[in-house]
């Protein structure tokens, strides 16, 4: 989760939201490290949610 949310922020750099608009690559890269993101935190267990309570 964390490896694909640094992954996001790299892509991002010195980009703007034109870039994201005009660069498919970009797009799908910044689309997908999102989705691994999700996949991973919606995999999270409910004990380490209540013992880490600034997990959502």
């Amino acid at each position: 989760m964390a490896e694909a949310a640094e992954s996001a922020l790299r892509f991002c750099q010195g980009r703007t939201r034109a870039d994201v608009d005009t660069d498919d690559m970009l797009r799908f890269a910044l689309t997908r490290a999102v989705e691994i993101v999700g996949e991973a935190a919606n995999k999270v267990s409910i004990e380490t949610r209540t013992q880490i309570p600034g997990i959502a």
